[in-house]
């Protein structure tokens, strides 16, 4: 369970003051890693194309925590089988919301067995210097076909820094 916050505004009128007053509410944990989103979006893809394989996943701006979990996740799959295009998966509170196939220029590739999770990658990024308090705002992981490697992106307000996504 997460643990939230209800705000709502105390009027003293002896004082002639508005006081915020918040109180401690759980709310469900809605967020999911992006290998679950991988795991929630793989079946969408491959109805799409059978050889679909994962070019990109990235988690939604502004809505990922300091391990590397998000609500709300996009996930490119291509195949060799249309070129051009690629399948665009959108994952919001541990569902498929949506699918579309898209203009996209680009490969996909299998996930590495050794794969470093978000949260492996984000606390690499915090042993660089300056970034060992840097809130996170987003994660996303990309193949890149020439190197035929998975590399994480980790985004910060100080920018984006890349990460090997093997061990």
């Amino acid at each position: 369970m997460v643990f939230g916050f209800v705000v709502w505004w105390q009027v003293d009128f002896n004082k002639k003051t508005i006081v915020p007053v918040t109180v401690p509410v759980e709310m469900p944990d809605q967020t999911i890693t992006a290998v679950d989103a991988y795991d929630l979006a793989l079946a969408r893809a491959r109805a799409w194309d059978t050889e679909a394989k994962l070019s990109r996943i990235n988690s939604a701006p502004d809505k990922t925590s300091a391990q590397g979990r998000a609500d709300s996740w996009e996930l490119l799959y291509t195949s060799e089988n249309k070129k051009g295009l690629a399948y665009r998966v959108n994952i919001a509170d541990k569902n498929v919301i949506d699918g579309a196939e898209i203009p996209f220029f680009g490969a996909g590739g299998e996930l590495p067995q050794n794969l470093l999770t978000a949260e492996e990658a984000i606390a690499k990024v915090r042993q660089i210097g300056g970034y060992e308090n840097e809130p996170i705002m987003s994660v996303e992981m990309i193949y890149d076909e020439g190197a035929k490697l998975w590399f994480w992106g980790v985004k910060t307000a100080r920018g984006t820094v890349s990460v090997k996504a093997s061990r």
